[in-house]
């Protein structure tokens, strides 16, 4: 995994123009807060059709340009494609023809080694040439489960709902086997997929929760979720913070900034901090003021934690660990460090236990049986181990504390 991608990502849905991206960029710069990713999500294809591998000419006049000028920034650049193309494309209609579909439908067949290769250099030629540093595969497998009912897939020989759950482990493995014949082995691009298998940890993938809601149900979920896929093998995880459906106020919402900055807070601890938003201008400064204060305090503390990090994440590369880790891991012959369910580690130090209800001055934490004890990340107090402890909280971050 690339250094960078444990920076902060900066994503939403979505930037409409080329000049709108860069004019972000650009803001992000004048303002002197730290962001490593730009992410150009789907449709900048306009008319040219769903995934044409086209961009549209009037919003995109450049898109070479627009990867230069992101990069001239000392930024990266990142964009959605998907594993469907439209019918009607001129690169649909060549898939059509040449029997690449899963029949009836308009999803590539990757169990098929010359539909994955015929896809990966169209792909190649039409968008990886353009420099982007990272691929967000949105949809790797077919949306609905009707997709794959009673059609079959490898060259129409196997039943493909049977292998519906495969079908992004051999779309990411054909991606990443064309990446190795193209960038040098040390500038290998960063991918960000919607779903993934047993066996997909091998291409070096993140993935995240999906479309999910901003509230603190979902929220509630999606730590279970990560703790569950970290626990599964796929280290690499993360979520939309701040959720990708958010209310139409959300920029005067107070409510709805309370559970989008707790979000944001259990995401500096994440694997990965990205945030996202469906029809939402998610940069610090379009919230209020101190929403605006407490989110860019919060990209710089995932700045401060760099050094921590990249060393785990190194450790998840060579040695095989979790970066995101359920309490078991640790803590197994504590029964009441079992019973958490959104409290973990974030690798070997740090014991992180996000604010998942609205409203509170004080959250309950429990702190496991550690010879040496806690120290508060904040304040540098000393605790013992195999307590539960009732933290004061503001809305200015999640209880944290370093294990001694």
């Amino acid at each position: 995994m690339q250094d960078w991608a444990f920076g902060f990502i900066q994503c939403r849905e979505r930037y409409d123009t080329q000049a709108e991206l860069l004019e972000n960029a650009n803001g992000f710069k004048e303002r002197n807060i730290p962001v490593d990713l730009f992410v150009q999500d789907w449709k900048w294809w306009g008319e040219t059709g769903w995934n044409s591998m086209v961009f549209d000419k009037n919003k995109y006049p450049d898109p070479k340009a627009m990867v230069d000028s992101v990069h001239s920034m000392g930024y990266k650049a990142m964009i959605s494609v998907w594993s469907r193309v439209e019918h009607g494309t001129v690169l649909g209609d060549a898939i059509e023809e040449k029997g690449y579909f899963i029949p009836g439908t308009e999803w590539i067949d990757y169990f098929n080694p010359e539909a994955a290769d015929y896809y990966w250099r169209n792909f190649r030629d039409s968008l990886v040439v353009l420099g982007f540093d990272g691929w967000w595969f949105d949809a790797t497998e077919p949306d609905n489960d009707y997709e794959l009912l009673d059609r079959r897939v490898k060259a129409n020989t196997i039943p493909g709902d049977v292998y519906r759950n495969v079908y992004p482990l051999v779309a990411n493995r054909s991606m990443y086997n064309g990446f190795k014949e193209y960038y040098p082995a040390d500038g290998m691009p960063v991918v960000l997929t919607r779903s993934a298998f047993a066996g997909s940890q091998r291409y070096g993938v993140i993935t995240w929760s999906g479309d999910i809601s901003g509230t603190w149900a979902s929220f509630r979920r999606q730590i279970v979720g990560g703790l569950g896929q970290s626990s599964a093998g796929l280290p690499w995880w993360t979520y939309d913070a701040g959720g990708f459906s958010r209310p139409v106020d959300q920029y005067t919402n107070e409510d709805y900034q309370e559970v989008m900055l707790r979000f944001i807070e259990t995401a500096v601890f994440l694997p990965f901090m990205r945030v996202h938003g469906m029809s939402s201008h998610t940069e610090p400064w379009n919230y209020s003021d101190e929403t605006n204060r407490i989110y860019v305090e919060n990209i710089k503390l995932r700045y401060q934690l760099q050094p921590y990090i990249l060393e785990v994440a190194r450790r998840v590369s060579e040695e095989g660990y979790t970066m995101m880790r359920p309490l078991v891991f640790d803590f197994a012959s504590d029964p009441e460090a079992l019973k958490q369910t959104t409290e973990y580690m974030f690798g070997p130090d740090y014991l992180v236990c996000p604010v998942t209800e609205p409203k509170v001055q004080k959250w309950s934490v429990y702190l496991p049986v550690n010879e040496a004890g806690w120290e508060d990340f904040r304040t540098g107090e000393h605790y013992d181990g195999g307590q539960y402890l009732d933290v004061p909280v503001t809305l200015e971050a999640i209880p944290v504390f370093k294990r001694l």
